[in-house]
């Protein structure tokens, strides 16, 4: 069963620095998903300046 580990939230500025954090310290990329003007308003911010995301970047976990 795949489940969603870890989840973080990316700017379209901040995009690459969020990416090479997750992969520098899980050693594998995450899924990138787009987010829509409504994903947008709801949720937490960007992970690296707060700002509203454009981006969810998650990671799966087998079981």
């Amino acid at each position: 069963m795949i489940q969603v580990g870890k989840v973080w939230y990316a700017c379209e500025e901040h995009i690459d620095p969020v990416l090479d954090k997750i992969v520098d310290e899980y050693a594998r990329a995450p899924d990138l998903i787009p987010l829509s003007t409504s994903d947008q308003e709801q949720g937490p911010g960007c992970h690296w300046c707060g700002k509203k995301p454009n981006y969810r970047l998650q990671l799966s976990v087998s079981e």
